[in-house]
Protein backbone atom coordinates (compact mmCIF):
# COMPACT_ATOMS: atom_id res chain seq x y z
CA UNK A 1 0.00 0.00 0.00
CA UNK A 2 2.79 2.42 0.91
CA UNK A 3 4.51 1.80 -2.42
CA UNK A 4 1.33 2.50 -4.35
CA UNK A 5 0.61 5.65 -2.40
CA UNK A 6 4.06 7.15 -2.60
CA UNK A 7 5.16 9.03 -5.69
CA UNK A 8 8.57 7.72 -6.62
CA UNK A 9 11.39 10.09 -5.79
CA UNK A 10 14.83 10.24 -7.31
CA UNK A 11 16.70 10.96 -4.11
CA UNK A 12 18.63 7.66 -4.12
CA UNK A 13 19.74 7.92 -7.74
CA UNK A 14 23.18 8.97 -8.86
CA UNK A 15 24.79 10.52 -12.18
CA UNK A 16 26.15 10.34 -15.70
CA UNK A 17 29.89 11.00 -15.93
CA UNK A 18 30.11 13.90 -18.36
CA UNK A 19 33.02 16.18 -19.22
CA UNK A 20 33.24 19.37 -17.12
CA UNK A 21 31.80 22.47 -18.77
CA UNK A 22 33.32 25.02 -16.36
CA UNK A 23 36.92 25.80 -15.44
CA UNK A 24 37.71 23.98 -12.22
CA UNK A 25 40.11 25.00 -9.48
CA UNK A 26 40.78 24.40 -5.82
CA UNK A 27 40.39 27.12 -3.24
CA UNK A 28 43.84 28.73 -3.07
CA UNK A 29 43.48 30.18 0.41
CA UNK A 30 43.10 26.87 2.22
CA UNK A 31 42.83 27.50 5.94
CA UNK A 32 42.48 25.00 8.78
CA UNK A 33 38.94 24.43 10.01
CA UNK A 34 38.14 26.36 13.14
CA UNK A 35 35.21 26.66 15.50
CA UNK A 36 33.27 29.88 15.80
CA UNK A 37 34.87 31.82 18.67
CA UNK A 38 33.24 31.15 22.03
CA UNK A 39 30.19 29.36 20.58
CA UNK A 40 27.39 29.39 23.12
CA UNK A 41 24.42 27.07 23.59
CA UNK A 42 21.04 28.30 24.72
CA UNK A 43 19.64 25.30 26.55
CA UNK A 44 16.13 24.07 26.00
CA UNK A 45 13.37 25.77 27.88
CA UNK A 46 9.62 25.47 27.91
CA UNK A 47 8.21 27.20 24.84
CA UNK A 48 4.65 28.56 24.73
CA UNK A 49 2.42 26.76 22.22
CA UNK A 50 0.04 29.10 20.43
CA UNK A 51 -3.17 27.19 19.77
CA UNK A 52 -5.82 29.88 19.42
CA UNK A 53 -6.03 29.53 15.63
CA UNK A 54 -4.04 26.35 15.00
CA UNK A 55 -7.01 23.96 14.99
CA UNK A 56 -8.80 25.50 11.99
CA UNK A 57 -9.14 23.69 8.69
CA UNK A 58 -10.17 25.67 5.61
CA UNK A 59 -13.23 24.54 3.70
CA UNK A 60 -12.76 26.44 0.42
CA UNK A 61 -11.88 24.44 -2.68
CA UNK A 62 -8.23 24.60 -3.78
CA UNK A 63 -7.17 25.02 -7.42
CA UNK A 64 -4.99 22.12 -8.55
CA UNK A 65 -3.53 21.09 -11.91
CA UNK A 66 -1.34 18.29 -13.24
CA UNK A 67 1.70 18.13 -15.50
CA UNK A 68 1.53 14.60 -16.95
CA UNK A 69 4.45 12.76 -18.52
CA UNK A 70 3.94 13.05 -22.31
CA UNK A 71 4.96 9.40 -22.67
CA UNK A 72 2.43 8.29 -20.07
CA UNK A 73 5.14 6.27 -18.31
CA UNK A 74 6.50 8.22 -15.34
CA UNK A 75 4.93 9.35 -12.08
CA UNK A 76 5.92 12.98 -11.52
CA UNK A 77 6.72 15.62 -8.97
CA UNK A 78 7.11 19.41 -8.97
CA UNK A 79 10.23 20.24 -6.95
CA UNK A 80 10.64 24.04 -7.14
CA UNK A 81 9.24 27.22 -8.71
CA UNK A 82 9.41 31.01 -8.98
CA UNK A 83 7.02 33.81 -8.06
CA UNK A 84 6.07 34.37 -11.71
CA UNK A 85 4.83 30.84 -12.28
CA UNK A 86 7.87 28.98 -13.63
CA UNK A 87 7.74 25.45 -12.21
CA UNK A 88 10.30 22.65 -12.48
CA UNK A 89 10.17 18.96 -11.66
CA UNK A 90 10.68 15.50 -13.05
CA UNK A 91 9.04 12.26 -14.10
CA UNK A 92 10.46 8.95 -12.88
CA UNK A 93 10.91 6.90 -16.07
CA UNK A 94 12.67 3.91 -14.46
CA UNK A 95 14.43 3.06 -11.19
CA UNK A 96 17.59 4.86 -12.40
CA UNK A 97 16.29 7.38 -14.94
CA UNK A 98 14.28 10.57 -14.65
CA UNK A 99 13.19 13.20 -17.14
CA UNK A 100 13.25 16.79 -15.94
CA UNK A 101 10.94 19.55 -17.11
CA UNK A 102 10.16 23.23 -16.76
CA UNK A 103 6.59 24.52 -17.16
CA UNK A 104 4.90 27.91 -17.28
CA UNK A 105 1.37 28.89 -18.30
CA UNK A 106 0.77 25.62 -20.07
CA UNK A 107 4.05 25.62 -22.00
CA UNK A 108 6.19 22.56 -21.25
CA UNK A 109 9.90 22.17 -21.96
CA UNK A 110 11.64 18.84 -21.40
CA UNK A 111 15.23 19.03 -20.10
CA UNK A 112 18.08 17.07 -21.69
CA UNK A 113 19.51 13.86 -20.24
CA UNK A 114 18.35 12.31 -16.96
CA UNK A 115 17.91 15.61 -15.12
CA UNK A 116 16.31 16.13 -11.73
CA UNK A 117 15.71 19.83 -10.80
CA UNK A 118 16.49 20.74 -7.19
CA UNK A 119 16.38 24.54 -6.81
CA UNK A 120 15.62 27.73 -8.74
CA UNK A 121 16.30 31.43 -8.12
CA UNK A 122 14.18 34.51 -8.78
CA UNK A 123 15.61 34.97 -12.27
CA UNK A 124 14.66 31.44 -13.30
CA UNK A 125 18.17 29.94 -13.10
CA UNK A 126 17.64 26.26 -12.34
CA UNK A 127 20.09 23.77 -10.82
CA UNK A 128 19.84 20.05 -10.29
CA UNK A 129 21.46 16.72 -10.92
CA UNK A 130 22.04 14.49 -13.93
CA UNK A 131 21.49 11.04 -12.46
CA UNK A 132 22.09 7.44 -13.38
CA UNK A 133 22.54 4.22 -11.47
CA UNK A 134 26.09 4.78 -10.29
CA UNK A 135 26.94 8.45 -10.72
CA UNK A 136 25.62 11.98 -10.51
CA UNK A 137 26.60 15.34 -12.01
CA UNK A 138 25.28 18.82 -11.21
CA UNK A 139 23.75 20.93 -13.97
CA UNK A 140 22.56 24.49 -14.52
CA UNK A 141 19.74 25.57 -16.87
CA UNK A 142 18.68 29.11 -17.78
CA UNK A 143 16.72 30.52 -20.71
CA UNK A 144 17.02 27.31 -22.67
CA UNK A 145 20.78 26.90 -22.09
CA UNK A 146 21.76 23.65 -20.36
CA UNK A 147 25.20 23.18 -18.79
CA UNK A 148 26.71 20.21 -16.91
CA UNK A 149 28.88 21.59 -14.09
CA UNK A 150 31.57 18.95 -13.81
CA UNK A 151 33.59 17.89 -10.77
CA UNK A 152 36.68 18.81 -8.75
CA UNK A 153 38.32 15.51 -9.63
CA UNK A 154 37.57 11.93 -8.75
CA UNK A 155 38.67 8.38 -9.45
CA UNK A 156 38.18 5.99 -12.36
CA UNK A 157 36.22 3.48 -10.32
CA UNK A 158 32.46 3.15 -10.67
CA UNK A 159 30.86 6.27 -9.20
CA UNK A 160 34.26 7.85 -8.60
CA UNK A 161 33.24 11.15 -10.22
CA UNK A 162 30.20 12.68 -8.56
CA UNK A 163 28.65 16.12 -8.07
CA UNK A 164 25.34 17.47 -6.86
CA UNK A 165 23.75 20.95 -6.84
CA UNK A 166 21.77 21.80 -3.71
CA UNK A 167 20.96 25.51 -4.07
CA UNK A 168 21.35 28.75 -6.02
CA UNK A 169 21.01 32.33 -4.78
CA UNK A 170 19.79 35.54 -6.40
CA UNK A 171 23.33 36.26 -7.70
CA UNK A 172 23.50 32.91 -9.46
CA UNK A 173 26.02 31.42 -7.03
CA UNK A 174 25.61 27.66 -6.69
CA UNK A 175 26.35 25.38 -3.73
CA UNK A 176 26.60 21.63 -3.63
CA UNK A 177 28.93 18.68 -3.19
CA UNK A 178 31.58 17.23 -5.51
CA UNK A 179 34.14 14.44 -5.63
CA UNK A 180 37.76 15.55 -5.37
CA UNK A 181 40.99 13.97 -6.63
CA UNK A 182 41.13 11.09 -4.14
CA UNK A 183 37.43 10.28 -4.43
CA UNK A 184 36.34 11.99 -1.19
CA UNK A 185 33.47 14.46 -1.43
CA UNK A 186 33.66 18.14 -0.47
CA UNK A 187 31.28 21.08 -0.41
CA UNK A 188 31.76 23.59 -3.23
CA UNK A 189 30.63 27.00 -4.44
CA UNK A 190 30.40 28.20 -8.04
CA UNK A 191 30.58 31.99 -8.02
CA UNK A 192 31.43 32.90 -11.61
CA UNK A 193 35.01 31.60 -11.72
CA UNK A 194 34.58 27.86 -11.55
CA UNK A 195 33.95 25.31 -8.85
CA UNK A 196 35.74 26.13 -5.57
CA UNK A 197 36.43 23.58 -2.82
CA UNK A 198 35.16 24.80 0.57
CA UNK A 199 37.22 22.31 2.54
CA UNK A 200 36.13 20.46 5.70
CA UNK A 201 36.14 20.76 9.49
CA UNK A 202 39.24 18.60 9.63
CA UNK A 203 37.74 15.31 8.45
CA UNK A 204 37.67 13.74 5.00
CA UNK A 205 34.25 14.83 3.73
CA UNK A 206 31.81 17.73 3.67
CA UNK A 207 28.60 18.66 1.87
CA UNK A 208 27.06 21.97 0.83
CA UNK A 209 23.38 22.32 1.71
CA UNK A 210 22.16 25.90 1.13
CA UNK A 211 23.36 29.39 0.13
CA UNK A 212 21.86 32.79 0.94
CA UNK A 213 21.94 35.97 -1.15
CA UNK A 214 25.03 37.19 0.75
CA UNK A 215 27.01 34.20 -0.51
CA UNK A 216 27.11 32.55 2.92
CA UNK A 217 26.77 28.77 2.92
CA UNK A 218 25.66 26.16 5.41
CA UNK A 219 26.49 22.50 5.23
CA UNK A 220 27.81 19.51 7.13
CA UNK A 221 31.28 18.11 7.58
CA UNK A 222 33.23 15.33 9.21
CA UNK A 223 35.74 16.40 11.85
CA UNK A 224 39.19 15.06 12.67
CA UNK A 225 37.67 13.15 15.62
CA UNK A 226 35.15 11.37 13.40
CA UNK A 227 32.10 13.38 14.42
CA UNK A 228 29.86 15.26 11.99
CA UNK A 229 28.88 18.88 12.60
CA UNK A 230 26.97 21.54 10.75
CA UNK A 231 29.09 24.42 9.47
CA UNK A 232 28.82 27.97 8.18
CA UNK A 233 31.11 29.16 5.37
CA UNK A 234 31.62 32.88 4.82
CA UNK A 235 34.30 34.92 3.05
CA UNK A 236 36.63 31.98 2.59
CA UNK A 237 36.38 30.65 6.15
CA UNK A 238 34.58 27.56 7.43
CA UNK A 239 33.22 27.61 10.99
CA UNK A 240 31.87 24.70 13.04
CA UNK A 241 28.41 25.16 14.51
CA UNK A 242 29.06 22.33 16.98
CA UNK A 243 26.23 20.47 18.70
CA UNK A 244 23.69 21.13 21.43
CA UNK A 245 24.90 20.40 24.95
CA UNK A 246 26.32 16.91 25.25
CA UNK A 247 25.39 15.91 21.71
CA UNK A 248 27.61 14.07 19.28
CA UNK A 249 26.40 15.46 15.94
CA UNK A 250 24.51 18.23 14.17
CA UNK A 251 23.17 18.69 10.65
CA UNK A 252 22.20 21.95 8.91
CA UNK A 253 19.23 22.13 6.54
CA UNK A 254 19.01 25.82 5.66
CA UNK A 255 19.89 29.46 6.29
CA UNK A 256 18.34 32.84 5.55
CA UNK A 257 19.56 36.31 4.59
CA UNK A 258 19.89 37.24 8.27
CA UNK A 259 22.67 34.60 8.58
CA UNK A 260 20.48 32.41 10.78
CA UNK A 261 21.08 28.68 10.32
CA UNK A 262 18.66 25.89 11.22
CA UNK A 263 19.16 22.17 11.49
CA UNK A 264 18.99 19.25 13.88
CA UNK A 265 21.38 18.15 16.63
CA UNK A 266 21.72 15.28 19.02
CA UNK A 267 21.54 16.15 22.70
CA UNK A 268 22.62 14.17 25.74
CA UNK A 269 20.38 11.17 26.24
CA UNK A 270 20.08 10.54 22.51
CA UNK A 271 17.17 12.87 21.82
CA UNK A 272 17.30 15.07 18.72
CA UNK A 273 16.36 18.73 18.66
CA UNK A 274 15.87 21.27 15.94
CA UNK A 275 18.26 24.15 16.45
CA UNK A 276 18.59 27.81 15.56
CA UNK A 277 22.15 29.10 15.20
CA UNK A 278 22.71 32.85 15.20
CA UNK A 279 25.95 34.78 15.76
CA UNK A 280 27.69 31.82 17.33
CA UNK A 281 24.82 30.85 19.63
CA UNK A 282 22.82 27.62 19.43
CA UNK A 283 19.24 27.37 20.63
CA UNK A 284 17.25 24.14 20.98
CA UNK A 285 13.61 24.10 19.80
CA UNK A 286 11.67 21.64 21.96
CA UNK A 287 8.86 19.39 20.65
CA UNK A 288 5.13 19.74 20.92
CA UNK A 289 3.60 18.36 24.14
CA UNK A 290 3.75 14.58 24.15
CA UNK A 291 6.42 14.32 21.42
CA UNK A 292 10.08 13.38 21.94
CA UNK A 293 12.14 14.77 19.04
CA UNK A 294 12.25 17.74 16.69
CA UNK A 295 13.84 18.29 13.27
CA UNK A 296 14.18 21.61 11.45
CA UNK A 297 12.76 21.71 7.93
CA UNK A 298 13.42 25.29 6.84
CA UNK A 299 13.59 29.00 7.73
CA UNK A 300 12.48 32.19 5.97
CA UNK A 301 13.97 35.69 6.07
CA UNK A 302 11.60 36.74 8.87
CA UNK A 303 13.14 34.08 11.08
CA UNK A 304 10.07 31.81 11.06
CA UNK A 305 11.26 28.20 11.40
CA UNK A 306 9.33 25.19 10.17
CA UNK A 307 9.83 22.23 12.50
CA UNK A 308 8.88 18.56 12.43
CA UNK A 309 7.83 17.24 15.86
CA UNK A 310 8.08 13.48 16.31
CA UNK A 311 6.34 11.25 18.81
CA UNK A 312 3.74 8.53 18.28
CA UNK A 313 3.21 10.21 14.92
CA UNK A 314 4.79 13.09 13.01
CA UNK A 315 3.46 16.58 13.76
CA UNK A 316 4.61 20.07 12.78
CA UNK A 317 4.80 23.63 14.06
CA UNK A 318 6.16 27.05 13.12
CA UNK A 319 8.55 28.60 15.65
CA UNK A 320 8.99 32.38 15.80
CA UNK A 321 10.48 34.58 18.53
CA UNK A 322 10.26 31.89 21.20
CA UNK A 323 6.72 30.77 20.40
CA UNK A 324 5.49 27.67 18.57
CA UNK A 325 2.27 27.50 16.56
CA UNK A 326 1.02 24.02 15.86
CA UNK A 327 -0.07 23.12 12.32
CA UNK A 328 -3.49 21.50 12.46
CA UNK A 329 -3.76 17.99 11.09
CA UNK A 330 -6.35 16.53 8.72
CA UNK A 331 -6.90 13.69 11.17
CA UNK A 332 -3.48 11.98 11.24
CA UNK A 333 0.20 12.70 10.79
CA UNK A 334 1.53 16.02 9.46
CA UNK A 335 4.80 16.00 7.48
CA UNK A 336 5.97 19.54 6.58
CA UNK A 337 7.85 20.21 3.32
CA UNK A 338 8.65 23.94 3.16
CA UNK A 339 7.93 27.51 4.25
CA UNK A 340 7.92 30.65 2.09
CA UNK A 341 8.79 34.28 2.79
CA UNK A 342 5.32 35.14 4.12
CA UNK A 343 4.99 32.13 6.39
CA UNK A 344 2.90 29.91 4.12
CA UNK A 345 3.68 26.24 4.77
CA UNK A 346 3.32 23.23 2.46
CA UNK A 347 3.31 19.60 3.48
CA UNK A 348 1.57 16.27 3.39
CA UNK A 349 -1.00 15.15 5.97
CA UNK A 350 -2.99 11.98 6.52
CA UNK A 351 -6.74 12.50 6.58
CA UNK A 352 -9.38 10.66 8.60
CA UNK A 353 -9.76 8.07 5.83
CA UNK A 354 -6.04 7.22 6.06
CA UNK A 355 -5.06 8.85 2.75
CA UNK A 356 -2.19 11.30 2.35
CA UNK A 357 -3.15 14.74 0.96
CA UNK A 358 -1.04 17.78 0.17
CA UNK A 359 -1.91 20.79 2.34
CA UNK A 360 -1.19 24.50 2.63
CA UNK A 361 -1.13 26.24 6.02
CA UNK A 362 -1.08 29.94 6.89
CA UNK A 363 -1.86 31.88 10.06
CA UNK A 364 -3.49 28.96 11.81
CA UNK A 365 -5.57 27.71 8.88
CA UNK A 366 -4.84 24.33 7.25
CA UNK A 367 -6.17 23.84 3.72
CA UNK A 368 -6.60 20.30 2.37
CA UNK A 369 -5.47 20.60 -1.26
CA UNK A 370 -7.10 17.36 -2.28
CA UNK A 371 -5.99 15.29 -5.25
CA UNK A 372 -6.29 15.16 -9.04
CA UNK A 373 -8.93 12.46 -8.79
CA UNK A 374 -7.01 9.67 -7.08
CA UNK A 375 -6.74 8.70 -3.44
CA UNK A 376 -3.57 10.53 -2.47
CA UNK A 377 -1.31 13.51 -3.13
CA UNK A 378 1.91 14.89 -1.64
CA UNK A 379 3.68 18.25 -1.35
CA UNK A 380 7.40 18.72 -2.02
CA UNK A 381 7.81 22.52 -2.13
CA UNK A 382 6.16 25.92 -1.90
CA UNK A 383 7.03 28.80 -4.24
CA UNK A 384 7.28 32.54 -3.41
CA UNK A 385 3.75 33.00 -4.81
CA UNK A 386 2.42 30.39 -2.32
CA UNK A 387 1.94 27.75 -5.02
CA UNK A 388 2.38 24.26 -3.61
CA UNK A 389 4.25 21.78 -5.80
CA UNK A 390 4.26 18.02 -5.51
CA UNK A 391 2.48 15.08 -7.07
CA UNK A 392 -0.93 13.45 -7.11
CA UNK A 393 -2.68 10.26 -8.04
CA UNK A 394 -5.33 10.57 -10.74
CA UNK A 395 -8.56 8.66 -11.25
CA UNK A 396 -6.90 6.46 -13.86
CA UNK A 397 -3.34 6.19 -15.10
CA UNK A 398 0.07 7.25 -13.83
CA UNK A 399 0.34 9.75 -10.92
CA UNK A 400 1.16 13.24 -12.19
CA UNK A 401 3.41 16.09 -11.18
CA UNK A 402 0.97 18.55 -9.63
CA UNK A 403 0.63 22.07 -8.26
CA UNK A 404 -2.01 23.99 -6.35
CA UNK A 405 -2.47 27.78 -6.56
CA UNK A 406 -4.34 30.23 -4.35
Amino acid sequence: MDNRRTIVRAGLLSALALAPALPLRRRRDTRPASAWPEAAVLMETSVPILAQRSDRVALRAPVGAGIPDPTGVGPGQVTCGTADGLLAGFWQRSPYEVTGFVWRAGVLRVLPQSSRPNAINKAGFLVGDIISRYSRQAFRWAYGQYQPLGYLGGTDELGGRWSQAAGINVRGQIVGTTSIGNGDRHAYIIAGDGMVDLGTLGGLTSEGVAINDLGQICGNSATATGRSYAFVWSNGHIYSIGALGGGGWSRAVGLNNRSQVVGTSEMSGGVSRAFLWERGRLRALPPLPGDQHTEAVGINDNGEILVRSIGAQTNAFVWFCGRSTRIASLGGRVDPAGIDAEGYVAGTATNAAGNDHAFRWHRGITTDLGTLGGAYSSAACITPSHTVGGGSAVAQGVPQAAFWTL
